[in-house]
């Protein structure tokens, strides 16, 4: 086996237990050192980086639906900082998401939670037999497949360069807002099509959550969002609140 088979992203459907457990360890020992707030502040920002504008506004709204276009550099920044966030490349987390949106609370919906348990829905995205079509798009960028191919050592070089600056950093930094989003996301997942309210009949049980909203930065209007995919603001009345939209009107041009 070589360095490139040992990371490559066919070989980590159980990376993401093991990822999921030691930050909760992580988050436990954090608690228990009466850190300053600005810790814990640095959690939270680097959390809005990597959930807000990694993940939900471009992984999500840029990548999956194409609601919206900015530069090359914005664009592949956005990708780095959802993937630093330790929930998956983007290739495959568009894939994945492709999927659920053609086949939502249906057989073959890889999010469905009638049938797969929260502590695996993160880990689809590794496990996940993709048809190529669904990113086919994606196949042909350099930078997407690298980041893909490469993810889990991009990850460990990440989290060891905080580690070399500085424990703490690399605990409030990586550590703490890791496992928000590992638990967030897998959380999201089921609140998505289980409780809330629904604004639109859509063909599926997808719901809106404001607490969901919240704390996965928009994501939790998925009833507005099943209705048109296409738009880039989640949130449609004045008050869901929809903060991943702010990054999205940040970057887009």
């Amino acid at each position: 086996m070589n360095i490139k088979e040992l990371f490559t992203m066919k070989r980590t459907e159980r990376v993401f237990p093991v990822l999921n457990v030691l930050t909760f360890a992580g988050v436990i020992f954090a608690l228990t050192l009466g850190a300053a707030w600005y810790w814990w502040a640095l959690s939270f920002i680097v959390y809005a980086l990597t959930m807000g504008f990694g993940v939900s506004a471009t992984y999500h709204r840029l990548l999956a639906h194409k609601s919206y276009s900015t530069n090359r550099f914005l664009r592949n920044l956005g990708i780095f900082f959802g993937g630093i966030g330790g929930t998956g490349s983007a290739f495959a987390w568009v894939a994945v998401h492709r999927t659920h949106h053609r086949f939502s609370d249906k057989p073959g919906d890889p999010h469905d939670a009638r049938v797969i348990p929260i502590w695996r829905q993160v880990t689809l995205a590794y496990g996940f037999d993709w048809k190529k079509f669904t990113v086919r798009d994606l196949a042909s960028d350099k930078f997407v497949i690298f980041q893909h191919e490469w993810y889990f050592l991009i990850l460990i070089a990440w989290a060891a360069l905080l580690l070399a600056i500085s424990p703490m950093l690399f605990l409030f930094g990586f550590i703490v807002p890791v496992w928000f989003q590992i638990w967030a996301t897998s959380s999201s997942l089921i609140l998505e099509h289980k409780f809330g309210y629904r604004s639109y009949e859509t063909n599926d049980k997808a719901m809106n959550n404001w607490f969901n909203a919240l704390t996965v930065w928009g994501e939790g209007w998925h009833n507005n969002h099943h209705h048109n995919p296409r738009n880039a603001k989640f949130g449609e009345k004045w008050w869901e609140v929809d903060l991943g939209y702010l990054f999205v009107k940040l970057v887009r041009h």
